[in-house]
């Protein structure tokens, strides 16, 4: 009896492959979530608040949004409200500003030490 070459199952298993593209590949593509503006709610904006658009330059959603372009879409609706506050609470290793927003009411805003005293402890 001759011996089996070594990778005569290798063979055999690639031979049984279809060689077609894979059927995952001709499934239809998802159909893309709504952007929050076109969901059908009963919403009011404030139109003296800028929009992401307006700073950034595009739909948030419609393509990638740069770290900067966030801090400077907060930063934008911190000016424009009495509402937000930015902070600065780190740096990133390139140097970047890492920030958080504050998103309140007028009356929180004047007491945040003491809203976060009494939330540590």
């Amino acid at each position: 009896m001759s011996p089996i070459p070594r990778y005569a199952g290798l063979a055999l298993l690639m031979g049984s492959l279809p060689l077609s593209p894979a059927s995952s590949q001709d499934l239809p593509r998802p159909r893309p979530l709504p952007l929050a503006h076109e969901f059908e709610v009963d919403v009011t904006y404030r139109e003296d608040m800028p929009t992401p658009q307006e700073v950034i330059g595009h739909r948030i959603g419609t393509r990638h949004t740069r770290p900067d372009q966030l801090v400077d879409y907060f930063q934008a609706l911190a000016r424009a409200s009495d509402r937000v506050i930015v902070r600065q609470h780190a740096t990133s290793h390139e140097g970047r500003p890492l920030v958080h927003a504050i998103v309140t009411s007028p009356a929180n805003q004047a007491r945040l030490e003491d809203l976060d005293r009494k939330s540590v402890g």
